[in-house]
């Protein structure tokens, strides 16, 4: 991948070319015109593959990959949301034929049809998780469930992107961890303390002021720390890695 990154380097000069993770580079090209950028992908993309890398003896390996980009003049909060927007359109650029992708924002319409479906009473439901040897303590994965006006109850597949895209995803992480932090509260005053596995997004995990909201709402209930577990899925912090990386390392 160090190899990588260099021809990636002499392809794209002079636009700077930075490691994001054990398989990702960026690049900002300034120099170029916005209605450049998707041939600059393809050129990235094809002298990429045509480069091949020594891995043993006389052995080589072709590199096949997913270009995105995004184009600055659509007018992002900073450099996270920016990252955020051209990792995803990298994700979808495995779907299309020529392996290259341009980051499309969502419309008003939208955006406006998920925040419609939204309106609804917030449900969970618990999932039994198997205790590891040697740990008897009940533990169970947090589901998240939407009950709408017309009786439809919305899986998590489809209540978390709406959120996510109508901004109101850190409401609802809130709601469903409070939710979880009452359960937990109680079983254990009933005698029969777990552990809850709560699904939080990467967005939410990297807003400042959700570690102080999450240890002084767990203090404030008196919750043994232990009791409640974030799970952030894979794919999700494959997506967000460079906001969450700096969520982290602040």
């Amino acid at each position: 991948m160090t190899a990588a990154g260099v021809c990636l380097s002499r392809i794209g000069a002079p636009a700077p070319v930075a490691r994001l993770n054990d398989n990702s580079f960026v690049t900002l090209a300034r120099d170029l015109d916005e209605s450049e950028l998707g041939q600059h992908a393809q050129r990235l993309r094809a002298g990429l593959a045509e480069q091949g890398f020594p891995v043993r003896d006389e052995e080589q390996v072709q590199l096949r990959s997913a270009v995105g980009y995004t184009a600055l003049s659509i007018g992002f909060e900073g450099a996270g949301p920016a990252l955020e927007a051209t990792e995803r359109s990298a994700l979808a650029a495995r779907l299309h034929s020529d392996g290259v992708a341009a980051y499309v924002p969502r419309s008003d319409t939208e955006a406006q049809e998920r925040m419609a479906m939204l309106e609804g009473q917030l449900e969970l439901a618990y999932q039994p998780i198997v205790a590891v040897a040697g740990n008897e303590q009940a533990q169970y994965q947090v589901l998240l469930r939407l009950r709408q006006p017309d009786g439809t109850l919305l899986s998590a597949g489809k209540v978390v992107p709406a959120a996510e895209a109508s901004g109101r995803i850190a409401d609802l992480d809130q709601q469903v961890m409070e939710h979880a932090l009452d359960m937990i509260v109680t079983r254990t005053t009933a005698g029969s303390p777990l552990r809850l596995f709560v699904s939080q997004s990467p967005r939410t995990l990297a807003r400042e002021a959700f570690a102080d909201w999450l240890l002084q709402t767990i203090a404030a209930r008196g919750i043994d720390g232990t009791s409640v577990v974030i799970d952030l899925r894979l794919g999700d912090a494959l997506i967000h890695s460079v906001t969450w990386a700096n969520s982290v390392a602040g």
